[in-house]
């Protein structure tokens, strides 16, 4: 699991910046690949918060809601930061404080 988290905090920068990117010119399709890609990934740490924000960014962009997409992201980045914290904070603890 520690490779896995590894992984996760390695490339959770370059996708929270490619959706920031994506939302940011308003393109639906690179929002909802990217936000798909995140909520995989999301839930392979089993980030749940991060999981569901990341399902609705994708939804938003499917359906073309995209003046709803900056409030989402806004949300998706809270919670991103937040996975990161924990999973830093449980990285440094080599697992011991993981739930």
């Amino acid at each position: 699991m520690a490779d896995v988290i590894g992984v996760f905090l390695e490339d959770l920068p370059v996708r929270l910046a490619a959706i920031e990117d994506a939302v940011t010119i308003r393109n639906a399709a690179s929002i909802r690949a990217e936000a798909h890609a995140l909520k995989g990934a999301a839930g392979n740490v089993s980030a749940v918060r991060l999981f569901e924000a990341a399902r609705l960014l994708e939804r938003t962009a499917t359906e073309s809601h995209l003046h709803d997409a900056e409030a989402v992201w806004r949300q998706l980045s809270v919670e991103a930061r937040t996975v990161r914290d924990v999973l830093r904070a449980c990285a440094a603890s080599a697992g011991a404080s993981c739930s």
